[in-house]
């Protein structure tokens, strides 16, 4: 295994959740996945180290991800100016 698919595939284990549907920080303090939103949750679609071939499930639990969470800080800023 080359060193980039070694990479990526610690990424995906690591950091994938497949519940959530997302790449979730992980805290190294607490040993446990931040739930919250950060624009690192997308990192590994900006650098390419996904499955080779995301499932639809998989790409369907992205954008549903998305969808929930920008709503939410949408909903959250409102009112906060």
């Amino acid at each position: 295994m080359t060193a980039y698919r070694s990479r990526r595939a610690a990424i995906q284990d690591v950091f994938w959740i497949p519940e959530v549907g997302t790449w979730l920080d992980f805290d190294i303090k607490t040993g446990r996945h931040r739930n919250e939103f950060y624009p690192s949750n997308l990192l590994p679609l900006w650098v390419d180290s996904y499955d080779d071939e995301p499932s639809v499930i998989e790409v369907q639990k992205v954008l549903t991800y998305l969808k929930v969470t920008v709503q939410y800080v949408d909903s959250d800023a409102v009112g906060k100016g």
